[in-house]
């Protein structure tokens, strides 16, 4: 009476259905979970909605961390930068040299006074104009 092939044991019985009404939220997420469980893709979809979390996860961690470097690197260049001193602050400084060159030269017969304070004794300088230079 024994048969070489075994038969598989039967499926458990569903579960028996709630006394009345819609079944509770606890109730209906247990059902969707087992099929889910049952269902062949069911354990692909749990993995990938892992991985999904897992690199939502990772990408808030970089953002924050790209937005705390962004600050950091704002700061820095907040210390370093210099303030040049505006064109009239270099006409006044040129004008003063001359008057000392002018006032320290002995005067010569072909040139006035007024020549020699009106010429400056070096070149301005170009691009020094109040800006703020960042490094």
């Amino acid at each position: 009476m024994s048969s070489s092939s075994q038969q598989p044991p039967p499926p458990p019985p569903p579960p028996p259905p709630p006394p009345f009404g819609p079944p509770t939220l606890k109730e209906f997420l247990q059902q969707r979970q087992r099929e889910r469980e049952r269902s062949p893709h069911g354990e692909q979809l749990t993995n990938l909605r892992r991985r999904l979390a897992d690199i939502e996860r990772r990408s808030a961690v970089n953002r924050n961390r790209a937005e705390q470097q962004q600050q950091q690197l704002n700061q820095r260049r907040e210390l370093n930068e210099v303030s040049m001193p505006d064109e009239d602050f270099w006409r006044a400084m040129d004008e003063a040299e001359a008057e000392r060159a002018a006032l320290n030269r002995e005067p010569s017969s072909d040139d006035s006074d007024e020549e020699v304070l009106l010429r400056p004794t070096r070149p301005r300088r170009a691009g020094n104009s109040s800006t703020k230079i960042s490094y």
